[in-house]
């Protein structure tokens, strides 16, 4: 079709150089003549390609070609018109044939370019009904609730899901209002007003339905979706949010629960350890002395750390930097302080790294490095800590050379209560690592160490470096 448009013009433009051929004329005779029609055929020509490039549609070509050819027709039946009435009235004009090409080359111009914005006009159209065909289908199968409101907050249009979440038919549900549905004490036009104003709403809503009942609804509004209707998209969250005011309700029960426990057992712990230190010590009883002050330190300990874990998780404070090499070294000298019969080392050099986490990352590498020692049969506990990094990652291996955990344990192990190879414990400390790891957005896995022991891989994401300057003033 577009080659067609082309070849029209292409023919069109053989008249203009026939003249120029047949008569000798001015430049000024030819600029009036013959060099717009000419420029008129040039563009008929030129057409067909732009046409082409632009990937007008087959339908919209024939649409364009029509109004080209049928308006050459019309223009050309003008000139010959014309040339005739000069003809009767005795006045023939000796280049008649010429003008009337003239005008059929204007009539097809005229013709292109009002198929071309017809043609226009008709895509428009059509991209505008696929458009509103494609919004129908999701307005009728989506399970949220979509209502369609006036600019007086009247429903207009409604889906099937929102007849479900009102409680009334669809036909019935157009005509009401969101007031209809509300608590008596609802300011419907006040909030109807900021809504106007703002352009969208967005929050929670208590709808009271037909039958009476009452349910929580979250929406999203959107004015003027065109223009005087007011989209609001609706979904009924009444599950979740008294499963959240559940959690809620558990939450600050075991808080408080957590609080009289720790009051309780750490003042009980307290009182069993000084009346310990009153015991007279003999040879009969330092034993069970001993027992008792170390298994009530024990609990102390373990009292503490799991009000300290208790406090990190649930306070959700953000994330801080922590220089990880001066960790790892404030951690390996406690540990080692606290096990003199232990071998406990921080590998040399150590890359100086930061990471998102928070103090409570001392007490992962803590219990890993404890953890390897307690369970540890060798005659010298060995323990050594290892930084390796990456763009994005750094990864500290916890390596001991202890009995190892068999493949059947090693998913498990981090578990909550789940116990090291001959322990006593809690199993907790396993169960804090992973925690606390996670919530750095961190892993942890365990993987065995040749020839003997076990090896924690720690990752944690990596932020940067620590700066020089920094680096200086903890050597």
């Amino acid at each position: 079709m577009a080659a067609r448009v082309s070849l029209f013009g292409l023919f069109l433009s053989l008249f203009p150089l026939v003249h120029v051929f047949r008569h000798t004329q001015t430049l000024l005779t030819m600029a009036m003549g013959i060099l717009a029609p000419a420029a008129l055929a040039a563009l008929l020509v030129a057409a067909g390609p732009w046409l082409y490039r632009q990937e007008v549609p087959a339908s919209d070509l024939a649409r364009i070609s029509r109004w080209t050819f049928a308006c050459a027709a019309v223009g050309l039946g003008i000139g010959v018109g014309t040339v005739a009435h000069v003809a009767v009235l005795g006045q023939p004009l000796s280049e008649g044939p010429f003008v009337a090409v003239n005008t059929g080359i204007a009539g097809a111009v005229g013709g292109l370019l009002v198929g071309y914005f017809e043609s226009r006009d008709h895509q428009q159209r059509r991209r505008l009904e696929e458009t509103a065909g494609k919004f129908r289908a999701v307005f009728e199968g989506t399970h949220d609730a979509l209502v369609v409101a006036d600019d007086s907050g009247t429903y207009v249009d409604a889906n099937p899901a929102a007849a479900t979440l009102f409680g009334v038919d669809r036909t019935d549900l157009v005509g009401l209002s969101i007031k209809d549905f509300a608590a008596t004490d609802f300011d419907f036009d006040t909030a109807w007003s900021a809504f106007r104003q703002e352009k969208a709403g967005r929050g929670q809503f208590p709808l009271v339905r037909a039958d009476g009942t009452r349910r929580i609804v979250e929406f999203a509004a959107t004015s003027d979706v065109y223009p005087g209707h007011h989209l609001s998209a609706l979904r009924d969250v009444t599950d979740r949010v008294t499963y959240e005011q559940e959690l809620e309700d558990q939450r600050e029960t075991l808080s408080f629960l957590n609080q009289v426990l720790r009051h309780n057992v750490l003042n009980g712990i307290h009182v069993v350890l000084a009346r310990a230190d009153l015991l007279e010590t003999t040879d009969d009883n330092r034993d069970h002395v001993e027992a008792i002050r170390q298994r009530g330190e024990a609990i102390a300990d373990l009292v503490g750390r799991v009000n300290r874990l208790n406090g990190t998780l649930q306070r959700h404070q953000p994330l801080e930097r922590v220089a990880l090499r001066e960790l790892l070294r404030t951690v390996t000298n406690t540990v080692e302080t606290s096990f003199p019969e232990a071998d406990v080392s921080l590998s040399d050099p150590c890359p100086d790294v930061v990471v998102d986490a928070d103090p409570m990352l001392a007490e992962v590498f803590e219990n890993l490095l404890t953890n390897a020692i307690r369970h540890n049969d060798a005659d010298t506990p060995e323990v050594s800590v290892a930084v390796e990094t990456a763009d994005e990652w750094v990864t500290a291996l916890v390596t001991d050379n202890g009995p190892g955990v068999p493949d059947a344990k090693k998913d498990i192990v981090f578990g909550r209560g789940q116990k090291g190879p001959a322990s006593d414990g809690t199993g907790f400390g396993l169960y804090i690592v992973r925690a606390l790891v996670d919530r750095y957005d961190g892993t942890v896995e365990l993987t065995d160490n040749v020839p003997r022991g076990s090896v924690f891989e720690v990752r944690l994401p990596r932020v940067g470096d620590v700066p020089a300057a920094a680096a200086k003033r903890h050597p």
